[in-house]
């Protein structure tokens, strides 16, 4: 009994010490979550259409993508561009959670990309900007 008492007690000093989570683990706002997957995105140079692609970006509060974006497959960035799209997702979707947000639940259509002016942008959007 003696001994359970002891390893207890050591669990629970070695659970006080443990690292603090790495900000990896850390959900950061909506705001900065955006931000990071803007810089991910960062320029969507392309050449041509084919070099284009979307991404569903944030989450409404009850299900589903806020919007889409556009990027570049040429930039070697896709695996970045979708772990900060995840990130976002799941930051504004803990975030409209702790805040009761309600939204209209309308589903958002993926418009598409395309290459104008050697920038991806969402097609039907002549500024290349996010649609909401």
């Amino acid at each position: 009994m003696r001994h359970l008492a002891f390893v207890s007690l050591l669990a629970v000093a070695l659970t006080a010490c443990a690292a603090p989570p790495t900000p990896q683990t850390v959900l950061a706002s909506p705001e900065v979550a955006y931000k990071q997957l803007q810089d991910a995105v960062g320029s969507a140079a392309c050449q041509a259409d084919a070099d284009c692609q979307t991404i569903a970006v944030g989450s409404k509060a009850c299900g589903g993508p806020l919007a889409y974006m556009a990027y570049s497959t040429r930039g070697g960035q896709e695996a970045a561009i979708q772990r900060a799209a995840q990130a976002l997702k799941d930051t504004q979707a803990a975030d409209n959670q702790t805040s009761g947000r309600i939204s209209d639940c309308m589903v958002v259509r993926d418009p598409g990309a395309q290459c104008v002016a050697n920038r991806c942008q969402l097609r039907g959007d002549e500024r290349g900007r996010l649609i909401r």
